[in-house]
C-alpha cells in the first residue's frame, strides 16, 4: 500500500505519527486508519522506499509528505505511545578510579516494580513507553559490582536466610521516577528526559544506615537520536546512575 509505506518511512525517521489519516490499499479499497509507525532505522526504511514509485501526475511523494506532516500537527493530541528500552550501554558505566570495597551487597526491587510500564511525553503529541526498573536494573548491578566484590539481586527484601548464607553487609532498594519531553513537533522521541533516584542502604539487621537522593538529565537532537530513539534516556540513566556510584564510594558509610 502507497500510504501505508508513507507511514512505515514516516515511522523510520522518528517522524510522529497522524492516528486517522486515511490511506488506499492497490486495489483502491476502502480507506483504512494508519495507527501506529515503525521504529525501524532511517537506512531499512529507505531501502524499501523507491521515490519515483510513488510520483503521480497529480501529487509527488514531497506533496504527500508535506500533507502528511501538516496532519501530524492537526491530530498532536491523539498520538501513539512508542515502546523503547532507557538500559544505556553497560561499558558506559565501567571505571578504574575506584577500589573495591571488600563486603558483599544485595539489591531489592519488587515483581511488580519490575513489571511496571511508565507512558511519558514524547514529541509530536506522540508518547513513549517503557519499564523504568526492569531497564534500569542493569545500571544498578553495574555500579554496585564496580564498587563490591559481589552483588546479589535478591527475591525478597527480608530473606533474612539468603543474606546470612551469602554474608551480604548492606542491602540497596532504589525508587525510580522518570519524566520526558520534547522540542519536537514532529518527530516521536523525546529531546529531554530525567531520571530521579532515591537509594536506601539497610544493613543486615534490616536498619537504614545511608540513603541519597540524585538526578540525571539527558538531552538528545535529532542529528543524534535517528540512529538511537531513545539516546536522551538511556543518557539520563547512565546520569543518575553514575552520581549515584559517586555518593556511595564519597558516603564513607560502606
Amino acid at each position: 500500500m502507497r500510504g501505508n509505506s508513507h507511514a512505515r518511512f514516516l515511522g523510520g525517521l522518528g517522524l510522529a505519527t497522524a492516528p486517522g489519516y486515511p490511506t488506499l490499499d492497490d486495489k483502491g479499497a476502502e480507506p483504512t486508519k494508519i495507527v501506529g509507525s515503525n521504529a525501524a532505522f532511517v537506512e531499512q526504511q529507505l531501502e524499501v522506499l523507491n521515490y519515483s514509485r510513488y510520483e503521480t501526475g497529480k501529487e509527488t511523494f514531497m506533496n504527500y509528505l508535506i500533507r502528511i506532516i501538516a496532519v501530524s500537527v492537526f491530530f498532536f493530541a491523539v498520538g501513539c505511545a512508542h515502546q523503547i528500552n532507557i538500559t544505556p550501554p553497560l561499558n558506559t558505566l565501567d571505571t578504574t578510579q575506584i577500589g573495591k570495597f571488600s563486603k558483599n551487597v544485595g539489591y531489592f526491587i519488587s515483581t511488580e516494580d519490575l513489571s511496571k510500564e511508565v507512558t511519558t511525553p514524547g514529541g509530536g503529541g506522540d508518547k513513549v513507553k517503557y519499564f523504568p526498573y526492569k531497564e534500569c536494573e542493569p545500571a544498578l548491578n553495574k555500579i554496585l559490582s564496580n564498587i563490591f566484590v559481589k552483588v546479589y539481586p535478591l527475591a525478597s527484601a527480608n530473606d533474612n536466610q539468603f543474606i546470612k548464607s551469602n554474608d551480604i553487609s548492606y542491602v540497596f532498594i532504589p525508587k525510580i521516577e522518570t519524566d520526558s519531553s520534547s522540542t519536537s513537533a514532529f518527530t516521536w522521541p523525546p529531546t529531554n528526559f530525567t531520571v530521579s533516584l532515591d537509594c536506601k542502604a539497610f544493613d543486615s539487621f534490616g536498619t537504614v544506615i545511608w540513603q541519597k537522593s540524585v538526578k540525571g538529565q539527558g538531552e538528545a537532537e535529532f542529528s543524534e537520536f535517528k540512529q538511537d530513539f531513545p539516546l536522551a534516556a538511556k543518557r539520563a540513566v547512565k546520569k543518575a546512575f553514575s552520581t549515584l556510584q559517586e555518593e556511595i564510594v564519597k558516603s564513607g558509610v560502606f
